[in-house]
């Protein structure tokens, strides 16, 4: 068994991952189940309103036979059943549509995020609009591409000193080729960097937020 932190996973003969903790992010799971039973009501409420209107007709004792009245009833039941059908359907794809959206949106903007940011810049936080769901994912992945760009642009700087010291003090390498094709990567990765990020030395960006929060 692995202990994941919120959820036990115990992994099966198969080698996959089967969570024996199925209540596992209550406030979510409880939209979802309270959707469900908000469609569950409209369409039970729906058809009981429908069978108590037809009923209505069988006020005044029948004059028919028994079996013309329960021809009756069972056209009652078929009719109320046929158009609480045709209310549920369209009302389970709008309510459908509204409680996934919550869902589905930010997950779509999970996946744009991520592409801008393997094919453009890496200085952006995901934003996600106010009222979607998964804002704790959201503050988590924000949290952790933060601390990876600090670190990031830490080495990128270390490294741009080592250049600057190669290249000071070339004339000890006696013009070795290496040195050379070192020197031209690393200059090829530093315009990598300042392609993809807002090119600032961590000491100067740490400088500027002092300086903000003093004033």
């Amino acid at each position: 068994m692995e202990n994941t932190g919120d959820t036990a996973r115990v992994k099966n003969t198969e080698g996959y991952y089967r969570r024996r903790t199925k209540w596992v992010r209550p406030e979510l799971q409880l939209k979802v189940i309270g959707a469900a039973l908000l469609l569950g009501v409209v369409i039970l409420t729906v058809n009981l309103i429908l069978l108590r209107v037809n009923l209505l007709q069988f006020k005044e004792p029948p004059t028919e036979t028994a079996t013309e009245v329960v021809a009756k009833v069972r056209a009652s039941f078929v009719r109320a059943t046929v158009v609480s059908l045709v209310a549920a359907i369209p009302l389970s794809v709008l309510l459908g549509i509204f409680f996934s959206f919550r869902f589905c949106g930010p997950i779509y903007r999970f996946r744009k995020f991520f592409q801008e940011l393997d094919a453009g810049r890496w200085d952006s936080d995901c934003h996600l609009r106010q009222g979607d769901n998964l804002q704790d994912l959201r503050a988590i992945i924000n949290r952790v591409l933060r601390s990876m760009r600090e670190r990031l642009l830490r080495q990128h700087d270390l490294i741009r000193k080592y250049r600057q010291l190669v290249e000071e003090h070339s004339d000890a390498f006696g013009g070795d080729e290496r040195v050379g094709r070192l020197l031209e990567e690393t200059d090829r990765e530093t315009a990598e960097i300042e392609r993809r990020f807002a090119t600032e030395r961590p000491a100067t960006r740490e400088a500027k937020e002092v300086a903000t929060a003093a004033s």
